[in-house]
C-alpha cells in the first residue's frame, strides 16, 4: 500500500510553489558557478583570495 503524500505536497499549488522555488535555487546556483569560472578563468596573480571573495560579497550587496 502506497503512503499518502503529506499535505503539503498533496496541492497543485504547493507544488508549483516547490517547483518555482527548485527553479530558482538552481538559477542562482548557475550564476555562482558562472561567477565562478569567470574568477578562475580571469584570474589576477596579485590578488589574494580573500580579496577576491571581499569582491564577491561586495557584489552580492549590491544586487
Amino acid at each position: 500500500m502506497a503512503r499518502p503524500l503529506p499535505h503539503y505536497a498533496q496541492s497543485p499549488s504547493a507544488e508549483s510553489l516547490l517547483t518555482v522555488c527548485l527553479y530558482k535555487l538552481a538559477m542562482e546556483t548557475t550564476e555562482e558557478l558562472d561567477w565562478c569560472l569567470d574568477q578562475l578563468e580571469t584570474i589576477q596573480t596579485y590578488r589574494s583570495v580573500s580579496d577576491m571573495a571581499s569582491t564577491k560579497v561586495q557584489q552580492a550587496l549590491i544586487l
